[in-house]
């Protein structure tokens, strides 16, 4: 097991499965109570009049009767010891079951309500100063614009003034060039401050890529926050259709971004239309032939259908792997693979993750949009695309599905084994997520689930709260801070932990690691992650959606 690697959850977790517990206790007190009543029958043929009456007859057999059922009703290894035993053990397995979850629901809100107060005094302080300061807001706002412009402003205006003396001097000046000087002055003055305050962005971002753990509860406290900035604001759940019942302030991420998504639809914002899927011919995005087996294979596919969006826009100067150089492609694509052995056939999903920065329901079903309303927990364009693909597959009902995703990916995957309509139609047992927020989703017990996270990355704590530990779902953290360079890499791109390539590295070690849940979850997903000895089909489709975003 690698040293920067951790694993929670899962076969090997340490983590008490309370629903196992409160079954053991039911079958132990039910065996328990069969067995009194057993004891009840023999007590009774030991008092029988037919068998006291035949004494006489045959005094020895009768005395070995007796010796066979009285140990048997009342001795210490008899039927009414051993159900008392049962009903004891029963008894005590079913009140520690309770011990635990009331513990844990005791210790888990005490924490949640520590946070909670901490970021509601902190939106009230906030909206308390803004009140009170109100009447010098211009004041302040001019003193530090002053402030702003004379380390910066100041600077650019001197070089201004610097060519426009020696143009003056030279005789160059022209009356007509003062425009397009003031024009290119005032430009400078705009880029100055989107560039400080996209520095200070990256500061703050930074520091919390730095710090995870705050991050995440940053996120799960941004609700309570949000309550004590509107200062005890109301609003009763009137906005109608799925938003039934919603009202501010919000109780914990999910309910924040149902509230978003229900007053995004009153416009074109986060808006959802029908999504058309066809199947896109020539040759696959990624070769099997190129990919390693087990984790590293499934990361490598989801490589081929990363984003493309250029990753100069996250981070201009890390070098791409060899993997994914060359490899990006057209948005919106799904990728099916069919495996078929002697023994039957299953079927691998590869979800592509977010694609465009667009909120008012674009072309590509992967965009922001899809992130709000699947951590919303709505149906999602994605989520329709990604079930039209199986069908067009030919997915049957009995056949194993296995779900991967990076980043939003993961999400939709998520969200679709958790969903009991999809799980009637096709028999999801295994989900893949990297880099992903999925801890608010109830994944059902019996879906096998592994979730690859680098600790420093920031799109992985958007939800605000630690995946599940049980038995079926392992999720296995890497700190990168033993990478080389990668503290100076974290200060100029927050964002870097994020990036395929990073999680290419960290599935080598997931493949490479000995510990029993990733082992057990590695043995539940080996029918699709390992086909050298299968029969493959890939089949690529393009989801798009078809509705204009302003029809709603």
């Amino acid at each position: 097991m690698a040293a920067d690697l951790e694993v929670a959850g899962g076969a090997g977790g340490l983590a008490a499965d309370l629903a196992a517990m409160k079954q053991a206790a039911a079958v132990l007190c039910g065996v328990g109570g069969d067995l009194a009543a057993l004891t009840a029958r023999v007590s009774a043929l030991v008092v029988d009049p037919q068998l006291v009456r035949s004494a006489p007859l045959d005094p020895l057999g009768f005395a070995r009767v007796q010796s066979l059922l009285l140990p048997l009703a009342a001795g210490p290894s008899g039927l009414a010891a051993s159900g008392g035993r049962l009903l004891d053990l029963g008894t005590r397995v079913a009140l520690a079951a309770q011990l635990y979850e009331r513990t844990e629901a005791a210790v888990t809100a005490l924490s949640a309500r520590a946070r909670d107060t901490v970021a509601r005094t902190a939106g009230q302080a906030v909206s308390s100063a803004f009140t009170l300061f109100l009447p010098y807001t211009a004041t302040a706002l001019g003193s530090a614009g002053v402030m702003w412009w004379s380390y910066r402003g100041g600077p650019l205006l001197f070089d201004e003034l610097v060519v426009l003396g020696t143009d003056a001097r030279r005789g160059d000046l022209q009356v007509d060039s003062l425009d397009d000087r003031f024009v290119r002055f005032a430009g400078r003055q705009v880029f100055a401050m989107r560039d400080d305050a996209a520095a200070a962005g990256g500061a703050a971002l930074g520091w919390l890529a730095a710090h995870p753990d705050v991050a995440e509860e940053v996120v799960a406290g941004t609700p309570a926050f949000l309550a004590g900035l509107t200062n005890g604001l109301t609003m009763p759940g009137t906005l109608g259709g799925d938003s039934d019942g919603l009202a501010w302030p919000p109780e914990d991420v999910t309910e924040l971004a149902a509230l978003v998504t229900a007053l995004g639809e009153v416009s074109p914002v986060f808006a959802e239309g029908s999504v058309r899927v066809e199947p896109v011919g020539g040759e696959p995005a990624v070769d099997l032939k190129e990919t390693a087996s087990g984790v590293l294979g499934a990361v490598q596919r989801l490589a081929g259908y990363a984003s493309p969006i250029p990753p100069e826009a996250i981070e201009p100067r890390t070098e791409q792997s060899a993997w994914t150089r060359g490899r990006r492609q057209d948005t919106g694509r799904i990728r099916v693979e069919r495996v078929e052995r002697p023994g039957g056939v299953s079927w691998s999903v590869y979800v592509p993750p977010t694609q465009s920065p667009s909120i008012s329901g674009g072309p590509t079903p992967f965009d922001m949009s899809t992130n709000v309303r699947s951590v919303a927990g709505r149906s999602t364009a994605a989520g329709m695309a990604v079930t039209e693909a199986l069908r067009q597959a030919g997915a049957g009902k009995g056949e194993p599905v296995m779900l991967s995703g990076y980043s939003q990916g993961g999400l939709t995957a998520a969200q679709l084994a958790s969903d009991d309509a999809l799980r009637e139609e096709f028999d999801v047992s295994t989900v893949l997520t990297v880099g992903s927020p999925v801890g608010v989703f109830d994944v059902p017990r019996d879906v096998q689930v592994l979730s690859i996270e680098n600790e420093q990355d920031l799109v992985a704590r958007l939800d605000g709260a630690a995946n599940p530990d049980r038995q079926n779902w392992a999720t296995v953290t890497r700190d990168l801070t033993q990478v080389a360079g990668f503290a100076e890499d974290l200060r100029r791109a927050p964002l870097l932990p994020h990036r395929i390539e990073y999680y290419l590295d960290t599935a080598e070690l997931v493949d490479a690691s000995s510990d029993d849940s990733v082992v057990a979850w590695k043995a539940a997903a080996a029918p699709f992650l390992d086909v050298s000895d299968a029969d493959v089909t890939v089949s690529e489709y393009r989801a798009t959606r078809t509705r204009p975003p302003g029809d709603l």
